[in-house]
């Protein structure tokens, strides 16, 4: 909800705790004190919980309720200030309630208020009196949402987006709801999930083993980490993929895509009922698409762009020496959206619910498990579902977040969302609250 980017501004302020003072339990503790120790500060952590009503309904002290050092860097003046526009928005909070802690004192809370329910990221003073040191307002689930006012607003975001939310089931998929559902859209690094998908595919069939050991031999640019790590690291293709999926690490991808082999990787992208998979092929890997995409390298993009599958095949393997990070500015990946509409991996909304339904019929556990490392969400929203995994991805003008979650009932669901705009940058933020959204009107329909 666009109204709290002003508050997430204001008090966006996580001070660090050290790990071992948030977990100071004493290690010879008996189970009872332990249990004991944990109640209270369970109730700690809710008592701070409610002093946030009380401050946002004006029957607290900001001095009360945040320590020192909080205040020294977020004035008392503007945290009444934030406090008393949360009120007159929302009306008066009503409750809170703790649903999720990763440590005694650290955790996430969720506000009501007449309109919705925000959630918040609260971190307190591990020592008494436990005053809190760290507050963000992390999202609003508004009240009355529904499908229709979300594809109104996706309607309403400049340049093309579109989602689709569907149910999966053993006899097909069922549409819910949808904007655009059948466009094609610049997916981003979400592509990655067909690598996925075959990789799993080839384990199963016994041709590879997830503990296989490949070398690291090819390198792209980041996102990721093991570009840095020495040529020739030995690396599994459990860990491959999972760096891929959880940090999108993009030298993990094509070490991966070449692995299982990118003609593999493109009949797959046919097999999970793509509409248009000569979009996708050949597939490419993301040093092949940031050197096409460098002006320096304009002849090799036009003939790309202008031959068929099998001379694009062609091209790719005549240059594999040409298209790699050396001739790659990454400034020029960033000033503008750089030919988001030819050098990319196409997809639309309904080719994504298609190919997540694909994926749970493989029902493989581990590939599912390296699906749900990262969640995409705040944790509040995610927990909401039984399983809930994750991938997106984005670059200037590009945006996309997909979701396979499996709800508390046992129902599957496919939610994808796609913004394109080859004129601009899109607001990544601004769409991450749109699909949060969504998840969360998904997890409760009927």
């Amino acid at each position: 909800m666009r109204k709290f980017s002003m508050l997430q501004r204001l008090i966006g302020l996580m001070l660090a705790l050290s790990a071992a003072a948030m977990l100071s339990a004493p290690a010879r503790a008996q189970d009872a004190s332990q249990d004991s120790a944990q109640q209270d500060a369970d109730a700690i952590y809710q008592s701070r919980a409610d002093d946030i009503v009380a401050l946002i309904n004006g029957t607290n002290n900001v001095e009360v309720v945040f320590a020192s050092a909080f205040l020294a860097a977020v004035p008392a003046d503007q945290l009444t200030s934030v406090a008393q526009n949360l009120s007159a928005q929302n009306g008066q909070a009503t409750a809170a309630r703790v649903v999720g802690k990763q440590a005694p004192f650290a955790g996430q809370i969720e506000i009501d208020f007449p309109t919705g329910v925000a959630q918040m990221e609260m971190v307190l003073e591990p020592a008494a009196p436990h005053k809190i040191v760290g507050l963000r307002i992390s999202g609003f689930q508004r009240s009355g949402d529904s499908f229709q006012l979300l594809s109104e607003e996706f309607g309403a975001l400049p340049g093309f987006a579109g989602f689709a939310v569907s149910e999966i089931r053993p006899q097909g998929i069922r549409p819910i709801a949808g904007h655009n559902a059948d466009g094609r859209f610049a997916i981003g690094s979400t592509f990655k999930l067909y690598i996925l998908a075959e990789a799993a595919d080839q384990v199963k069939r016994g041709k590879r083993k997830w503990s296989d050991v490949v070398p690291l031999t090819i390198k792209s640019l980041p996102s990721g980490m093991i570009q840095d790590w020495p040529t020739g690291s030995p690396i599994t293709l459990h860990s491959l993929a999972s760096l891929m999926i959880s940090i999108s690490d993009n030298t993990a991808t094509d070490t991966l895509l070449y692995a299982v082999g990118r003609d593999k990787v493109g009949e797959r992208v046919a097999k999970s009922g793509h509409s248009n998979p000569a979009d996708m092929i050949p597939f490419l890997g993301t040093r092949e698409a940031f050197s096409l995409k460098m002006p320096a390298l304009a002849p090799l993009r036009v003939a790309f762009e202008d031959g068929d599958d099998k001379a694009q095949g062609a091209l790719l393997t005549a240059n594999r020496d040409t298209l790699t990070t050396t001739q790659v500015d990454p400034t020029a990946l960033v000033s503008a959206p750089a030919h988001i509409d030819t050098i990319e991996w196409f997809a639309s909304p309904n080719d994504l619910v298609k190919l997540l339904a694909h994926m749970q019929g493989m029902q493989d556990e581990t590939m599912l498990g390296i699906m749900g490392i990262n969640k995409g969400l705040r944790p509040a929203d995610a927990g909401r579902w039984r399983y809930f995994g994750f991938k997106g991805g984005s670059e200037t003008g590009v945006i996309n977040l997909t979701f396979l979650g499996q709800r508390p009932d046992g129902r599957w669901f496919a939610i994808t969302g796609s913004w394109n705009n080859a004129a601009a940058a899109v607001d990544d933020q601004a769409f991450v609250d749109l699909m949060t959204r969504l998840v969360n009107v998904a997890v409760t329909v009927e």
